[in-house]
C-alpha cells in the first residue's frame, strides 16, 4: 500500500512541477516580447504592411492548366477560396494526380472483369501456359516463338 501512496506523490509533485514550468515560460515569453517593444525591435507576428490583394494580377482561373505556375495564387493576401479554385483546376487537369489510384488499394473493382491486370479472366492460351508451368512440362508454343539462340563462332569463350 506504501508503493501506491509513494507513486501518487510523486505523480502529483510531477504534475504540479509541470503546471508551474509552463507557467514561468509564458511569463519569460510575455516579457521578452514587451522588451521587444520597448526596445525598438520588430515583434514576431507578421506586420500589417501588407499590401493589398490586387485581383488583377493573377491571371483567370479558366486559363490554369495542368502545367501552369499557380504560385502566383499561393501568395499572401490572396483569399483562400481564389488559391482552392486554382489549386483543384491545376490537379483536376494534371491525369498523373487526377488518375491516381497508387496507394487506396480499397478502391480498386475486383469484381469487375479487366479492371485490374492479373484480377481479368483467362484465356485459353493462357491457361495452357500456366498449366504447362505447373506441370513442369516445356513449353512448346514459348519455344516456338522464341529458339533458343546459337552461335557458330568459335571466338567465343565456352562457359
Amino acid at each position: 500500500m506504501s508503493n501506491d501512496a509513494d507513486f501518487l506523490a510523486r505523480w502529483s509533485r510531477r504534475k504540479h512541477d509541470a503546471a508551474t514550468d509552463k507557467i514561468k515560460q509564458a511569463k519569460q515569453i510575455e516579457t521578452s516580447n514587451s522588451t521587444a517593444s520597448e526596445t525598438g525591435l520588430a515583434p514576431l507576428e507578421p506586420s500589417g504592411n501588407v499590401l493589398p490583394f490586387d485581383p488583377a494580377s493573377l491571371p483567370a482561373i479558366e486559363s490554369v492548366g495542368a502545367e501552369s505556375n499557380i504560385r502566383a495564387f499561393l501568395e499572401t493576401g490572396v483569399p483562400v477560396d481564389l488559391a482552392r479554385a486554382a489549386l483543384r483546376r491545376a490537379w483536376s487537369l494534371d491525369p498523373v494526380i487526377r488518375d491516381f489510384v497508387g496507394l487506396s488499394e480499397n478502391s480498386w473493382d475486383f469484381n469487375a472483369p479487366g479492371a485490374m491486370a492479373g484480377f481479368g479472366p483467362i484465356d485459353g492460351e493462357e491457361g495452357g501456359r500456366l498449366l504447362t508451368r505447373l506441370l513442369g512440362e516445356p513449353d512448346t508454343r514459348a519455344a516456338a516463338l522464341h529458339p533458343p539462340v546459337t552461335t557458330s563462332d568459335s571466338s567465343l569463350p565456352r562457359v
